[in-house]
């Protein structure tokens, strides 16, 4: 742990897949999966060699991708970046990953670019694996800050419909999750 995991290493390749697979294969027959998330902002580089080789990342979470399918065709994969830092990587890399999973914190008025990135980079459906802001706002009322915090999801929610298919933007969004429910930072 101390030294972080290394994508390029066979040994925590071996061990991470293992991992990966024991999970899908105990859980892939419950009724609530929707699909599975492989990382949660990896590409910052907390804890492992993502950021500063991104090109290995991606092609291990490809190959994981193809294991997955192999033990659970029922469930599509999704990998959780963070924001669209190495989407370019992830589109060259991941044909095997079905949908680009990421968190986004881009503001009240949704997430921008973002869907069209995706759309041109790697043609995948994308998912807001996480979106949101405290309701606290140290300048506010109790009252004003959580009706600031209700415009910003109501903003972000807005435009992942906005982008949904038969909508008038990208086309590519399938949803989003809010994160933000307490103010717990």
């Amino acid at each position: 742990w101390y030294e972080g995991t290394n994508y390029a290493n066979p040994e925590h390749q071996k061990n991470m897949l293992k991992s990966v697979i024991d999970t899908v294969n105990e859980f892939k027959d419950e009724p609530y999966v929707l699909f599975w998330l492989l990382g949660n902002e990896n590409v910052y580089g907390v804890a492992c060699n993502a950021d500063k080789d991104p090109d290995s990342y991606f092609k291990f979470a490809n190959e994981v991708a193809k294991a997955i399918k192999a033990v659970d065709k029922n469930h599509p994969v999704a990998i959780c970046s963070g924001d669209t830092l190495f989407l370019d990587k992830f589109g060259k890399h991941c044909p095997d990953v079905d949908i680009f999973g990421t968190n986004a914190y881009r503001g009240e008025y949704g997430f921008g670019y973002l869907w069209q990135s995706v759309k041109n980079e790697s043609g995948k459906p994308a998912f807001i694996t996480e979106y949101g802001c405290p309701a606290h706002a140290e300048s506010l009322s109790q009252a004003e800050s959580e009706s600031m915090q209700a415009d910003y999801h109501k903003g972000c929610w807005l435009d992942i419909e906005a982008n949904s298919a038969g909508h008038s933007g990208a086309g590519n969004s399938i949803g989003g999750v809010i994160f933000e429910w307490l103010d717990e930072w």
